[in-house]
């Protein structure tokens, strides 16, 4: 028999229980919030004349598409869209909002 107390089975069992398996641990939360599940509403107040570009566009697009319409909504998440891809565009946008 060596010099050490002998430690206790049961309370060995009780420390393991204590600690957190590596099973159980819930994987670290991702930075930032979560994203959202519902759309979000936009109001948009367009001077006349561009008003009445977007209704003229649609229109065009309408015809060239071959459908009864376009609507002016369509056409703004097709150009979010576009915005979201392309760089050049994106650039030419802060250009613009930089000029005004």
């Amino acid at each position: 028999m060596t010099g050490r107390p002998r430690r206790d089975l049961s309370k060995q069992m009780e420390q393991a229980a204590a600690r957190p398996s590596s099973s159980s641990v819930l994987p670290p939360r991702p930075a930032g919030p979560a994203p959202r599940a519902k759309p979000v509403r936009l109001s948009v107040d367009l001077a006349p004349t561009a008003y009445r570009e977007l209704q003229e566009f649609c229109t065009a697009a309408a015809v060239a598409l071959e459908r009864p319409r376009v609507a002016g909504v369509d056409v703004l998440r097709s150009l979010l869209a576009e915005l979201a891809e392309d760089e050049d565009l994106a650039e030419r946008v802060q250009c613009r909002l930089a000029a005004t």
